[in-house]
């Protein structure tokens, strides 16, 4: 019992975590949660990698100025890939989970030293009620973003594209990031062909995704601009995307 009570007094002091990019140890209460945007496909998990607890070597690493300056490019890998390398292949995972992270804070038009600071106010949290923290982190990452370029159908189509194969092929990590896909399907689009505007997401079959299959079509006079089924490792475009 003098145990039970010295492990209840000492308690939070005990607990620790585990950093989701280096896999160092974290100790109550550092640490920084983030939200990165990198998308994983429906063999691993649908969706982004979502929030991810950093370690304060890694967060200084890739969380400052000169960081946030340079390009954030969607990196790719195959299953096959990481299977020949594995050891390669989880730097190319960190560095992709990393730029997702980075991603996100700009799309936020946030610096680097506020977005560790609104980080580390959902770590704090995550100590106290994990799942609070991810349900309050995910909802202020994923929210409020700042409005990039506008897309074309043909943008739109492109990143469904690589959305259905992402999702239904062999990548572990593939061309389509979180803020690309939610951009795309609220996207203000017109139809080549009747000339008329409609939101992108009216546009794609949910019940033909729900069947492995892409279909994406003007909900106002019917064209069909693409239509794919899962065959091999990607979708089997039947007709192409128009231009513009």
């Amino acid at each position: 019992m003098a145990i039970l009570e010295l492990l209840r007094r000492l308690g939070p002091g005990l607990r620790t975590g585990t950093c989701d990019l280096c896999s160092a140890q974290i100790k109550y209460p550092e640490g920084y949660v983030f939200y990165s945007d990198t998308m994983q496909p429906r063999s691993v998990g649908e969706g982004d990698i979502g929030c991810l607890h950093l370690c304060n070597a890694c967060t200084g690493a890739y969380i400052n100025d000169e960081r946030f300056q340079r390009p954030t490019p969607l990196l790719s890998m195959t299953i096959d890939e990481f299977a020949k390398d594995p050891v390669g292949a989880r730097k190319v995972l960190q560095e992709a989970n990393a730029l997702g992270i980075i991603r996100v804070c700009k799309a936020h038009a946030l610096s680097a030293a506020q977005a560790k600071l609104k980080a580390r106010g959902f770590a704090l949290l995550l100590w106290k009620n994990k799942q609070r923290c991810i349900d309050e982190s995910t909802e202020f990452w994923k929210s409020e973003l700042s409005p990039g370029p506008p897309y074309t159908l043909a943008n739109c189509i492109e990143i469904m594209a690589g959305f259905y194969n992402q999702v239904f092929g062999t990548w572990l990590i593939g061309p389509v990031g979180g803020i690309m896909f939610r951009t795309a399907l609220v996207a203000n689009v017109t139809c080549t062909e009747c000339k008329r505007p409609f939101e992108f997401s009216d546009a794609i079959d949910h019940q033909a995704l729900r069947n492995r299959e892409m279909v994406i079509s003007c909900p106002l006079c019917n064209t069909v601009f693409l239509s794919a089924r899962r065959k091999g490792t990607g979708p089997d475009a039947r007709k192409t995307s128009p231009q513009g």
